[in-house]
Parts: structure tokens; sequence; C-alpha cells
């Protein structure tokens, strides 16, 4: 009888230990599944950030152009057009990797050095260089970042060339 119940002991220990060694096993393997998807999103998330802000420079680029001078050889209109183009780009690369486009306020006060002729173009340029500098650093976006890049260079002349005209009456 006590060598039965030794046995059962036994038994009962081994089954206990084995027990706590699955569980442990288990907890462990969720933690590690959790992490990798937190990674995962983390680094899904890295190209975001820039894709993001050279939307909303893009955004506040356009809006500034249509609040510009009228009166500019064609030029506003021209680098508005290559400009929509590079936005729709952007658009597509922010939706076929991360889903949906972030929400901005167009509106707001406008960079003015005094003096400046067509502060608005002026304001607009600057935008395209940094929403060009914050695709430059994003990852490809299945070659929505590059077109958007492209754009935004053919727009860069007109807006140069728009600064040059004089001032609107």
């Amino acid at each position: 009888m006590k060598r039965s119940l030794a046995i059962v002991v036994q038994v009962l220990l081994i089954a206990g230990m084995t027990f706590v060694v699955t569980s442990i096993a288990s907890q462990a393997q969720a933690q590690s599944q959790k992490r990798k998807a937190a990674k995962a999103q983390a680094q899904a998330a890295g190209t975001q950030p820039h894709l993001d802000e050279a939307y909303r420079k893009l955004r506040r680029a356009h809006y500034l152009l249509n609040n510009a001078c009228r009166t500019l050889g064609g030029n506003r209109m021209k680098a508005n057009q290559q400009i929509e183009q590079a936005l729709n780009e952007v658009q597509a690369g922010i939706t076929a990797e991360h889903g949906s486009v972030p929400t901005i306020s167009e509106s707001s006060n406008i960079n003015v050095t005094p003096g400046q002729i067509h502060p608005y173009i002026h304001d607009a340029l600057q935008k395209c260089r940094d929403a060009k500098t914050q695709l430059q650093a994003a990852q490809a976006a299945g070659g929505h970042r590059d077109n958007a890049i492209q754009y935004i260079d053919a727009a860069v002349p007109f807006l140069q060339a728009a600064i040059q005209e004089p001032p609107c009456h």
C-alpha cells in the first residue's frame, strides 16, 4: 500500500510539474507573439509619419496656391496641377500601406517676410521642398513616393517662375 501511495504521489508530482512547465511555455509563447505583433506594427507605422507629413505639406501648398494671386502667367495653375498629382500619389501610397490619410486643417497663417512679393507662392514653394524631404525620408510606397517626388520637382520651376512675376494689384 505504501508503495502504491508513493507511486501515485510520484505520478501526481510529475503531472503537476508537466502542467506548470506547459503553462509557462504557453505564456512565454503568447508574450513572444505579442512582441512580434507590436514590432511589426511599429515597423509598418515607421514610414507613415513621413508620408503623412508630406501629405500635410502638399495639402498646405495646394491651399496656398488656391488662395494666391491669380495673375502669375499661368505658373500658379501649372504648379498647382503638379501638386495635385503629387497629392494623389502620396494619398495612394498612404492608402496602400497604412489605410487612411491624415485629417488636416488647411487654413492657418502664412510665412511672410516683410517686403516679400507673392508670399503665398513663397510659402507654397517651401512646403513643396519640405514635402520632398519627408518623402525622401520615407520608405518606398509602391512607387507612389517616387512619382510624387517627380511631380514636386515639376512644380518647383513653375513656383519659381511665379515668384518672378510682377506684384498683384
